[in-house]
């Protein structure tokens, strides 16, 4: 079985599932404020590049992967999410997929089953820790540029007090 091609046609269905969830989700505060694209910002790329992991045919798969994780990073970063948010909308997102394709995955093989299982956990896990690492690569600028403009106003300061 092609579950590659089964996570595609669902992809709309999986997105809208998700960005449902997570905007009614009592722990994700950060999402409350934004709108449907703001939440939904780069999930669709990373559901593409997942599902050409699936189908084994696509090189450069793994790298698109990369990109669009550490792309999504640097987007919940930016809207000012905290790293426990960042987990939850992937554990969630982790659910859905599967919820979605448990009746396609029900007609496979035992072996198909547990390849397709293994192929998505593996391609979250990588989601989740490139997307952690560009997390935090923009929160550690955002508080270095904080810092220099703490110095400057230091700066400032001083320099009045002393005239």
């Amino acid at each position: 079985m092609d579950f590659s091609q089964e996570l595609l046609k669902k992809l709309d269905s999986i997105v809208n599932n998700w960005v449902e969830v997570v905007r009614q989700d009592g722990q994700l505060e950060s999402s409350r404020e934004l709108t449907y694209k703001a939440v939904l910002d780069g999930l669709p790329s990373v559901l593409r590049a997942i599902a050409k992991i699936l189908s084994d045919s696509e090189n450069g798969a793994h790298q698109t992967i990369v990109e669009k994780s550490l792309e999504h990073g640097v987007i919940r970063a930016k809207q000012g999410y905290d790293p426990s948010e960042v987990a939850r909308e992937y554990r969630i997102l982790r659910q859905i997929i599967f919820a979605h394709l448990e009746s396609d995955l029900l007609q496979g093989s035992t072996a198909q089953i547990l390849q397709a299982t293994r192929i998505i956990d593996m391609a979250l896990d990588e989601v989740i820790g490139r997307c952690f690492n560009s997390y935090t690569e923009e929160r550690l600028q955002e508080l270095e540029k904080l810092q220099s403009q703490v110095n400057l106003t230091n700066h400032e300061l001083t320099r009045l007090v002393d005239t």
